[in-house]
């Protein structure tokens, strides 16, 4: 590919949906720190129970692509990235360099930001830290053939449900998730199913450079195909890939899955969600509409600056605001997502006009 053609690679619904992302964690985030009545984690060695709200219900559940959305998103920038800096001659190594520190600062500032302010672990392994491992394997794994990383990344999603816990510690780490209150160390996002999906956005970014043009034609046939993937998955019932029984697509218990670590039907649901959106916004950029969408751009550009700074501004609030209502967790979130629109537009802008090593891996 040539340095002209790299440019012609729009990323602009890329960062649209990035920013559907941004915004919804914050909203979950929101309700994490200041919710009352949110309803329970998906562990999937423990059933949350059914919800007495349906309205906090849904605040949740249409959260269910957002965590799958980073993994998948973040790998399919992997591919558009190297595809750019090949491009422009930049050395293979160099550019797996850089993929590997980025991931090393993910579970840097993990540790800064979940484990040291939780007093209960030495070290709580969460999305960072799982998203920093994710990457140092597939920056290392990014140059095999787009067959062999599909292959990887459906073996793993599909078969991890196969892995019988020990609750030990590597077990936790790779695939099971938990807590070991006697060494200090607990684990919300095992690398392994993750990792698959990660494997996922990698092939599907290295498919799109080979058909930019048609791209997501091929992106909506695959959100069909994951949409009836889900209800093939979901009647198995408490069976293989689901976390938890159910009694029939009527009740709500059969829209309730596990997220820790994420079962098959968590997976599938988000996998047609992350196509369809895809699909919508690359058409909408193609019709030339994507610059009303630049609100949620400006915070999909920058996506770890607009973690680092959400967090480092609610995490304070947590301790001196009681809790309250969703209107009010509402209310805060949209407040939240005022004050922080300013500084990931500065920032935005300084990653390009002022790049260095600091806005390089933030």
């Amino acid at each position: 590919m040539s340095p002209t053609e790299s440019e012609k690679i729009r990323l602009g619904f890329v960062d649209a949906f990035r920013g559907v992302l941004m915004v919804h964690m914050a909203l979950d985030h929101a309700s994490m720190y200041f919710n009352s009545g949110r309803w329970a984690h998906e562990w999937a060695w423990q059933h949350p129970g059914a919800p007495d709200d349906l309205l906090q219900f849904l605040t949740r559940f249409t959260g269910v692509f957002v965590a799958p959305g980073f993994f998948f998103v973040a790998g399919f920038m992997v591919a558009l990235t190297s595809a750019r800096a090949e491009a422009r001659g930049t050395a293979g190594w160099l550019t797996t360099k850089r993929l590997l520190i980025r991931g090393f600062v993910l579970i840097g500032f993990d540790y800064l930001l979940i484990s040291l302010p939780e007093h209960s672990f030495r070290f709580l392994f969460a999305i960072l830290s799982c998203l920093g491992i994710c990457l140092i394997v597939v920056a290392l794994l990014r140059r095999l053939p787009t067959w062999i990383v599909l292959a990887l990344s459906s073996s793993i999603v599909l078969l991890h449900p196969l892995f019988v816990g020990t609750g030990r510690p590597a077990a936790m780490l790779l695939y099971e998730g938990g807590f070991d209150m006697a060494r200090g160390f607990g684990v919300i996002y095992p690398v392994l199913p993750w990792l698959g999906v990660m494997l996922a956005g990698l092939a599907t970014g290295e498919l799109f450079l080979r058909n930019k043009a048609d791209a997501e034609r091929g992106w909506f046939i695959l959100a069909a195909i994951f949409f009836g993937l889900f209800f093939v998955v979901r009647s198995l019932g408490g069976t293989y890939g689901n976390a938890y029984e159910h009694q029939g697509v009527a009740g709500i218990e059969y829209w309730i899955f596990a997220k820790y670590p994420p079962d098959l039907a968590w997976l599938s649901w988000s996998a047609w969600q992350i196509f369809l959106s895809l699909g919508l916004l690359r058409i909408i950029e193609r019709q030339g509409l994507i610059r009303w969408l630049e609100p949620l751009m400006v915070y999909g550009r920058v996506p770890f600056f607009f973690f680092i700074v959400h967090i480092g501004i609610m995490m304070p609030f947590a301790f001196v605001l009681p809790t309250g209502s969703l209107a009010v967790t509402y209310l805060i979130w949209l407040v939240l997502l005022a004050v922080l629109w300013a500084p990931c537009r500065w920032y935005s802008r300084m990653k390009i006009e002022r790049p260095n090593a600091v806005t390089r891996y933030l």
